[in-house]
């Protein structure tokens, strides 16, 4: 999907939402034949920084029927806000149909310092802590591996009629990988370090909410 972004000031008595000072239209164009239902869109956006008080709660997203008219809300998350000098910047994901070689416009509004943090089902349950988690959502399950935190199964679930069959994309117990580097031996063989083989690595970040679920783990990859 290809991003195209304008920004412009919002005059409030012309828009539904009232409050709001700024907005940044995001054009999604897809060359793709198939119609894209759901797609998962991660913008990194830049805003100036008096402008960026309340980021944490203020950020909306809308479809926009034109670039003048306000459509519905799309459900959205706001993660990575970094302040520098006099720009903000942020990450805001959500899911938005883009039709085949079409196109979507979508409205960041921002800067509302009264906003307070809109409520959004999460489409996912979150179990476990550390390396050892587990996501069950509609459409699959995954499980971590309490050892290394890397994925140990995934499940796809199949919904036919009224029933829903699980099916395994990945064997019950079976560790991945996960990154893996390959060092040359003197033989002219190569050994893998895997993140796999981690032992409790520690967890630097771990970002949660409605629309995705992101743990970051580092440690050194060593040869077994």
């Amino acid at each position: 999907v290809k991003v195209a972004v304008r920004w412009r000031r919002v005059y409030p008595h012309r828009m539904r939402y009232r409050g709001w000072n700024c907005e940044k239209t995001l054009l999604l164009e897809s060359k793709d034949p198939l119609d894209r239902r759901g797609e998962i869109v991660d913008a990194f956006i830049t805003v100036p920084r008096e402008c960026s008080k309340n980021l944490e709660n203020d950020v909306r997203v809308v479809l926009k029927p034109d670039w003048n008219r306000i459509g519905d809300e799309l459900a959205c998350q706001v993660y990575a806000i970094e302040r520098h000098g006099d720009v903000a910047s942020f990450r805001v994901v959500f899911a938005v149909d883009v039709p085949p070689h079409g196109s979507r416009r979508i409205g960041i509004l921002y800067d509302n310092p009264a906003a307070t943090k809109p409520a959004v089902q999460t489409a996912f349950d979150v179990t476990g802590e550390g390396c050892s988690l587990a996501v069950d959502a509609r459409d699959y399950a995954v499980a971590c591996d309490p050892g290394s935190g890397e994925i140990a199964r995934a499940v796809a679930k199949v919904r036919r009629v009224e029933n829903t069959f699980l099916k395994e994309i990945t064997p019950a117990g079976s560790v991945q990988p996960g990154v893996s580097v390959d060092f040359p031996a003197v033989d002219g063989s190569f050994r893998t370090a895997r993140a796999s083989e981690w032992r409790d690595p520690p967890i630097v970040s771990e970002v949660h909410g409605p629309i995705f679920h992101s743990v970051t783990r580092e440690a050194p990859l060593v040869l077994p």
